[in-house]
């Protein structure tokens, strides 16, 4: 998350725009600098805690400036210092596919028999399908913003895959969803449209904050975008 933010700090500064919303981001991070949970976390802490701190001092002193014209020597101080710990984490920090759940957040991984409804699946015409325990292997997907691949054991005995998304502003598409479905509830009260049974697939979308989010994962499925490249390989 901090070489995300950090390249799109450095791209508005680079172009002249206001880094006001990207600061507000790394603010967030902060937080979750400042309070370590796990033990990468706490390795990370103390390899770059220190610069970062820094970093962010220079960036709030900037902010704090009455004459910002006269302080972007300031800013110019930060950008350089997070662009050097972006190059020691991407260095440090290569690419890792898998994870385990126990590394990166120890309290989902203790989670059992939990009375919350699996994400998406509640329906009150129908018996609640509860978390039973989140599965220990979660799969990177080097895309833009990498989201997670994390998989769910209902009370129902079934297993439900999600792509856990930060970065990324889900409530748009949670939004088209409850647009489909009122469309399909249209589609089944037509009677040429019910009988060829039509309807709109909808997948769940949950968001979890402004910028972070669960959507139903389904195997055997290809995107738009790798439809089109292996057309045009084709």
């Amino acid at each position: 998350m901090w070489m995300k933010s950090i390249d799109s700090l450095a791209a508005k500064y680079s172009g002249g725009h206001d880094i006001s919303e990207i600061v507000r981001e790394l603010q967030s991070h902060y937080k979750r600098l400042y309070n370590p949970e796990t033990l990468p976390e706490y390795r990370f802490v103390q390899e770059f805690g220190k610069d970062l701190s820094i970093a962010y001092e220079s960036l709030l002193q900037f902010y704090k400036a009455r004459n910002r014209t006269h302080s972007l020597a300031l800013l110019k101080q930060a950008i350089d210092m997070y662009w050097g710990i972006h190059y020691r984490i991407k260095s440090q920090y290569p690419f890792r596919k898998h994870l385990i759940l126990e590394g990166i957040s120890p309290i989902l991984h203790q989670c059992r028999d939990m009375s919350v409804a699996v994400p998406g699946s509640y329906n009150p015409d129908s018996n609640l399908t509860t978390i039973q325990l989140f599965k220990p292997d979660i799969e990177v997907h080097r895309t833009a913003q990498l989201p997670r691949q994390m998989c769910i054991q209902g009370s129902d005995g079934n297993e439900y895959t999600f792509l856990l998304k930060g970065l990324d502003d889900l409530r748009l598409d949670e939004r088209v969803m409850q647009l489909f479905g009122l469309i399909n509830s249209l589609l089944s009260k037509d009677s040429e449209t019910a009988r060829r049974s039509l309807a709109i697939e909808r997948f769940p979308v949950v968001p979890l904050s402004s910028n972070s989010g669960l959507i139903g994962f389904y195997s055997n499925t290809n995107s738009l975008n790798q439809i089109v490249i292996e057309n045009r390989k084709a």
